[in-house]
């Protein structure tokens, strides 16, 4: 399979595939992020999720998951050597534990931008987390997202486009690593050009409007 990688402005592209193959994640891919950033790690990037971990060194680094191995498990809560539940709503349009059927870019819907969060808050897999990479972000019980794309006024003319997030978090009280998590999957999951910015909304209030850096 070919891949592209997009050098990040302002930054050296930062590429772990060899180590995180040698630790089992099969198609991941760790690049650096960057504000400027025009990321594509695949040849088609809804055959892709992208979240954001942090480094050991405090970095915010996105990590791209193959859509083909979320089939039985769309939150990623279960390691790929373990068994689906037996209660799986197989019904879902994600389920399909083990097909082998190939799926294109045209046939998978686009991964929701509230999904796509929910599964940045289980965190890194153990595979993923062999090779450094660790969250800030709480333990995910009774978390949820909603997103709004038409709410309030828009940025001006010529600005990125604006999303509203709603979350359970506090969000006032999230560090750096903690909302970059959270604007970055948010942003590259509304468009992978990342022109995107994010405004998050807590219980405890609202922070100002954030892109990827």
């Amino acid at each position: 399979m070919r891949r592209r990688h997009t050098a990040l402005a302002g930054a050296g592209a930062l590429l772990l595939t060899a180590t995180l193959t040698a630790c089992g994640i099969q198609g991941s891919d760790v690049i650096e992020a960057g504000g400027a950033a025009t990321i594509d790690v695949s040849p088609q990037h809804r055959q892709r999720v992208l979240l954001f971990f942090v480094g050991q060194d405090g970095r915010v680094l996105p990590v791209a998951r193959a859509r083909e191995n979320l089939f039985g498990d769309p939150l990623g809560r279960i390691e790929h050597d373990q068994p689906p539940p037996t209660d799986w709503p197989r019904e879902d349009p994600a389920a399909g534990w083990g097909t082998s059927d190939p799926w294109t870019d045209q046939d998978l819907p686009r991964l929701g931008t509230d999904k796509t969060l929910a599964l940045l808050m289980y965190g890194p897999r153990k595979a993923e987390r062999a090779v450094g990479l660790g969250t800030r972000l709480p333990d995910p019980d009774k978390q949820a997202f909603q997103v709004s794309h038409q709410e309030g006024a828009t940025a001006e003319p010529g600005a990125p486009r604006r999303v509203w997030i709603r979350t359970s978090l506090t969000v006032t009280e999230l560090d750096w690593a903690a909302v970059q998590q959270i604007v970055c999957t948010a942003v590259y999951a509304e468009d992978p050009s990342g022109e995107v910015e994010v405004v998050l909304r807590g219980p405890d209030g609202e922070r100002d409007p954030a892109r990827c850096e």
